[in-house]
């Protein structure tokens, strides 16, 4: 009895071994054990026949050549020829034959049909073919491809709109003579891509622009001034308007020059915040710049703010000039003998500044104020030179900061003290870009 029940076992486990299944299939699948794709196609192979602790796959021709696991394996053919995909596991195994083609498919193509009414057009902006709908919210676009008869049967179609509304297929709406419409229901700049793929799995695309609205807005732009110093920052405000109302145009492009060869600004699609303010860095002087205009402007600078859309391809643009930049003082000086003198002593300070740079239509020049300040202001005399005074013309006065209503002090002066103390000597220098003293 107990040798009867151990040969029963053997013979199960041997019909079952007999019986064992191996089987896969593949995504794209195959059709009677043959699988036609594209050169750099990837196709998924799943096992779906018994489980087994060893699996002994080979894809030759694929960028993974073999697998020992279960998968799925996602394997890519690179190069085009003929090949095997072969699932074993123990001594059973299946296989099919891989194709691999020549991606030899022409770029699509599309055009607006021949009932389209005339507000719409096609233009290249920006280098990209561009259907546009001007002066409306939105638009009912119709599409021909004029290749349509030539493709081979199968192709299958596909446009994605760019607006996230449902991809168009041609294995659900395509008929004998394919027009293809769609709407756009906002204003803005649309991506649509148009594909086609044959049958055998080889595809192509092409890229459009689709764009609904209106010529670019009325453009603001405001500054701080036609005076600008080293190393000061340059305030400007930009805005975007429709009829006075501050409003972004959708699928329009901004941008802001600085033509001192600062790198220019981009805003894509609409201003971060309407009006929107930038503030710029002058790093060199202007002396010697000129700004060809019209009109033309010698030794400054300008800032231009310019809007493109589909619909106003040339844009338009409003620039603030002059915008002059000069270099502001730096004042230096020296004590010969030293700070340190003897009642009778004569001690000589010299004025050796930075003058920095005064700019203007017609020249750039370094003349600046300057005069010398003693504090007490008795018991000294000088021996060569000239104080100079403010005239009543420093921050906070009456007449405020006005550098040329000074009276000029010598560039270097000598002192002779009288009686024994701590003198202050101040040296002030200015010119239109401010005001220094040491």
């Amino acid at each position: 009895m107990k040798r009867l029940l151990f040969n029963t076992f053997l013979f199960t486990f041997f019909a079952l071994i007999a019986n064992s299944q191996v089987s896969f299939t593949s995504n794209p699948a195959s059709t009677n054990g043959a699988l036609s794709i594209c050169q750099g196609q990837t196709v998924t192979y799943t096992n779906t026949g018994n489980t087994n602790p060893t699996y002994n796959w080979t894809f030759t021709g694929g960028n993974t050549t073999s697998a020992t696991t279960v998968g799925p394996h996602a394997i890519t053919y690179n190069t085009v020829g003929n090949y095997i995909a072969k699932l074993k596991i123990g001594t059973d195994s299946v296989s099919i034959t891989v194709n691999v083609g020549t991606n030899n498919v022409a770029a699509p193509t599309l055009n607006y049909t021949s009932t389209i009414s005339s507000s719409f057009s096609m233009i290249n902006f920006n280098g990209v073919q561009t259907f546009r709908r001007c002066g409306y919210n939105s638009g009912t676009f119709s599409f021909v491809d004029p290749l349509q008869a030539s493709y081979p049967s199968g192709t299958i179609q596909t446009i994605s709109w760019g607006d996230n509304t449902t991809i168009f297929s041609s294995n659900t709406s395509i008929n004998s003579i394919p027009t293809i419409s769609h709407i756009y229901t906002t204003k803005g700049l649309f991506v649509l891509t148009y594909t086609i793929t044959y049958p055998n799995g080889c595809s192509a695309n092409q890229v459009y622009n689709v764009f609904v609205g209106s010529t670019a807005p009325t453009l603001q732009l405001t500054g701080s001034g036609d005076i600008s110093c080293l190393p000061n920052s340059y305030s400007i405000s930009i805005a975007a308007l429709n009829a006075g109302i501050y409003t972004n145009s959708p699928g329009t492009n901004y941008q802001v020059a600085f033509d001192d060869g600062s790198p220019i600004i981009y805003f894509m699609d609409s201003l971060p915040t309407n009006p929107y303010s930038i503030t710029h860095v002058f790093n060199q002087t202007s002396c010697g710049h000129t700004v060809l205009g019209p009109p033309v402007h010698n030794n400054a600078y300008s800032i231009s703010y310019s809007a493109f859309n589909a619909c106003s391809p040339t844009g338009t643009s409003i620039s603030i000039s002059p915008i002059r930049v000069g270099n502001s003082v730096d004042a230096i000086t020296t004590v010969t003998p030293s700070q340190n003198v003897c009642v009778g002593d004569v001690v000589t300070l010299n004025d050796v500044s930075i003058t920095g740079l005064n700019i203007n239509s017609t020249t750039c020049n370094s003349t600046v104020g300057k005069f010398w300040k003693i504090a007490p202001n008795s018991n000294y005399s000088i021996t060569s030179g000239n104080l100079g005074s403010s005239n009543g013309s420093m921050p906070g006065s009456a007449n405020g900061y006005d550098w040329e209503n000074w009276i000029n002090g010598s560039t270097n002066i000598s002192l002779n003290f009288s009686q024994p103390g701590t003198y202050d000597v101040t040296f002030y220098l200015g010119n239109n870009c401010g005001l220094d003293s040491i």
